[in-house]
């Protein structure tokens, strides 16, 4: 189990007509609109970095056809890793693909490793994610099952206290209040980034099992589904594109 931390500006419900699928789809579509066109494709890759305490990072790339099938299709990126922090030269190599739930289709989210060279793909130092593989690959025959729970608090960003918390340092919610599972506005605070988290992973493709409120006063989680004979699934979607997405600007 993790837990996390992401800000947003105020707890503040949309309208009622606002877009169901990701959060500032609202304000971005017209944006969204201006970019798209029928002869290219937005590419928004997307890897940890080898330093910096694994922060996610992206970079958009645009192609020139309108249509893939799969990352083999993809160019590796080059990327200088002394803008970022991290350490040298490396490459951005695709592995999974991913519908984009804020320029919508036909663009796609790219997860991605990292590697020191286009020709033998060597990992990087910090690309975790080669071993996991070729372990998984190992113990293929025992066919392990994975389940991922991820819960965070939402913050705002001006007070810096926990959204739905008496703006005032020092004094709490009350400690004997039933959070976990809870309904009603006394009990929860902020589920329309919750429910708008859910409906952009189901959009991209990853599969979110569940969703509910946590034991404090807004902390949600969300649980990705066990997974059965599918070697590769953990090491794809859930422990990185969906962080990606909830903290989504």
């Amino acid at each position: 189990m993790a837990s996390s931390t992401f800000k947003q500006q105020s707890p503040s419900s949309p309208s009622s007509d606002s877009c169901t699928i990701c959060p500032k789809m609202q304000s971005s579509e017209s944006q969204s609109n201006i970019t798209t066109s029928s002869k290219v494709l937005l590419l928004t890759y997307i890897w940890i970095d080898d330093r910096n305490k694994r922060r996610l990072r992206s970079r958009t790339q645009t192609v020139d056809f309108v249509s893939i099938s799969g990352p083999e299709q993809l160019p590796l990126v080059r990327i200088e890793g002394g803008e970022s922090g991290e350490s040298g030269e490396f490459y951005l190599y695709p592995v999974k693909l991913y519908r984009d739930p804020i320029r919508r289709d036909p663009h796609r989210l790219v997860l991605c490793e990292t590697v020191t060279d286009i020709d033998h793909l060597q990992p990087t130092q910090g690309n975790s994610r080669r071993s996991c593989l070729q372990t998984m690959k190992a113990a293929a025959a025992e066919a392990p099952w994975f389940g991922i729970e991820q819960e965070y608090f939402m913050m705002d960003a001006t007070s810096g206290r926990v959204i739905g918390w008496p703006e005032k340092s020092g004094i709490e919610p009350n400690p004997i209040a039933a959070y976990s599972f809870a309904v009603g506005p006394d009990r929860i605070v902020g589920r329309t980034l919750p429910n708008l988290h859910y409906a952009a992973c189901l959009y991209a493709g990853i599969k979110i099992d569940g969703l509910n409120a946590e034991g404090v006063l807004g902390q949600w989680e969300y649980q990705v589904p066990k997974q059965k004979k599918r070697r590769n699934s953990f090491l794809e979607s859930p422990p990185t594109l969906t962080p990606f997405l909830i903290s989504l600007p």
